[in-house]
């Protein structure tokens, strides 16, 4: 062999080595990415699990609510209700007060001799 073909040789040798270097820090490259892949999977994963959850109980808790509204809705008409008789038992009874007030009055005037009598 020649000093020229040992010096082409030796180069290809090195050339070789730096090859194999380089493709073995890309592997080591791609390794990373995949775990780091893997790992984002795992957390998606988990995320949607916690995401089905609250929706889960989001939902619950939106029919607790439109119960709670239903049931709201219905004591407020109760309410409505029972102060409207409310109202009208109370100007009965004021009417009522109201006269009987009248009546005594007229009839103290009566005894007292302010008020003429029918003879």
């Amino acid at each position: 062999m020649t000093p020229q073909s040992e010096r082409e040789m030796a180069e290809i040798n090195h050339q070789k080595k730096t090859l194999s270097e380089q493709e073995r820090q890309i592997n080591q490259g791609l390794d990373q990415l995949r775990a780091g892949v893997r790992r984002l999977g795992d957390n998606a994963k988990q995320i949607g699990a916690q995401l089905d959850i609250q929706n889960e109980r989001l939902e619950a808790t939106e029919d607790r609510v439109d119960t709670a509204e239903s049931n709201l809705g219905k004591i407020n008409r109760r309410l409505g209700q029972r102060v409207k008789e409310s109202h009208e038992i109370h100007v009965v009874t004021n009417t009522i007060a109201g006269i009987a007030a009248m009546g005594v009055t007229g009839a103290v005037l009566n005894v007292v001799g302010v008020l003429p009598t029918g003879n």
